[in-house]
């Protein structure tokens, strides 16, 4: 018990200041998943270790999916996911409000990140959560057409949001945000792979 206690290290200072006000975490939980971050992960996750893990972990997407994902939540460009990013990313998945939400997805979708959903972006997504199993089933076109209010074949953010809450069951169609969430504790919580062995 003694050892166990004396292996958790306090969240340093800088990392702390950094999540308050923008991770909804309170101190105590933040130091129970730096520990588990820390214990599992060292310091950071890599992109590869992150891309590969989701992969096999979730059996949701694709590489490009997953790089897109990683993107996201690597807010520094460092080229990997630091606690703090981690933490972060967690807690907008997990608390966020409706519009939080909605922007992280609409985000996430949007993967050569122009600011626009193409319907091929729209399908791309739609194809990965057919394959979830308890999913409901929606087409690409029914989607689309029912987002794009302005018809000119993209969606802005502006369409994505006011098109979901006036079609709510599309919110449960499309929100990938649970999915990204589970993974982003599974891999807080599993020691990361000798990739290459």
């Amino acid at each position: 018990m003694g050892a166990q206690q004396s292996a958790q290290q306090p969240v340093p200072a800088d990392l702390l200041e950094n999540i308050r006000g923008r991770a909804k975490y309170n101190d105590k939980e933040l130091q129970e998943w730096y520990n588990i971050f820390a214990k599992s992960r060292g310091s950071t996750i890599s992109r590869q270790d992150f891309v590969f893990e989701n992969l096999g972990y979730t059996r949701f997407g694709d590489e490009a999916f997953w790089n897109n994902v990683f993107e996201l939540i690597d807010t520094n460009r460092q080229g990997t996911i630091s606690f703090d990013e981690w933490a972060i990313a967690l807690s907008c998945l997990s608390t966020s409000n409706f519009d939080e939400k909605i922007e992280w997805i609409f985000n996430s979708i949007d993967s050569n990140e122009d600011g626009y959903l193409t319907i091929d972006e729209i399908d791309r997504i739609v194809r990965f959560l057919d394959r979830v199993p308890g999913h409901s089933r929606v087409t690409t076109q029914e989607v689309f057409a029912t987002l794009d209010r302005s018809k000119d074949g993209r969606l802005t953010l502006v369409e994505f949001r006011e098109g979901l809450e006036k079609a709510p069951s599309l919110i449960r169609d499309l929100d990938v945000s649970n999915i990204i969430k589970n993974s982003l504790k599974h891999l807080a919580e599993v020691k990361s792979p000798k990739l290459g062995d």
